[in-house]
């Protein structure tokens, strides 16, 4: 089976919208500040742990985890609430995994299954990614 896995450390981030400016009299795409912070961050963390293996030919399972620190605010019977339900946004989230193409795979078309789940947890915050390379 050909799976790698890596974790980010800190509060998961989501991936922002672009925006459209000008130069001149042509519209451009300007990416969001911190945008190129997170997909370096994914990249860099996937390069490790692809560990100089070949990319990802056919389809992949791409599973995500994003766990969100507790705010101490919660009631008990919200503690006993396991998943993250408000902002930012799951599909957000998952969208970081656009700076992948080149390091894990040639093309995120490639993404044939996606698991994704926010969730709290009282001790700390990270992302964890496993990619699994389906065999047909």
């Amino acid at each position: 089976m050909n799976q790698i896995r890596f974790t980010i450390p800190g509060e998961p981030q989501p991936l922002r919208r672009p925006r459209v400016g000008r130069r001149g009299s042509r519209p451009i795409l300007i990416d969001a500040p911190g945008n190129g912070i997170n997909k370096h961050a994914i990249a860099v963390a996937a390069a490790e742990a692809m560990a100089g293996r070949p990319l990802f030919e056919g389809p992949v399972l791409l599973r995500c985890r994003f766990v969100f620190l507790r705010p101490r605010s919660h009631t008990k019977a919200r503690q006993r609430i396991p998943f993250h339900t408000s902002k930012p946004d799951l599909d957000n989230l998952v969208k970081l995994v656009d700076g992948l193409t080149g390091v894990v795979w040639r093309d995120d078309a490639q993404i044939a299954e996606v698991q994704a789940v926010k969730l709290y947890d009282q001790h700390g915050a990270w992302s964890e990614f496993i990619i699994e390379e389906l065999v047909p």
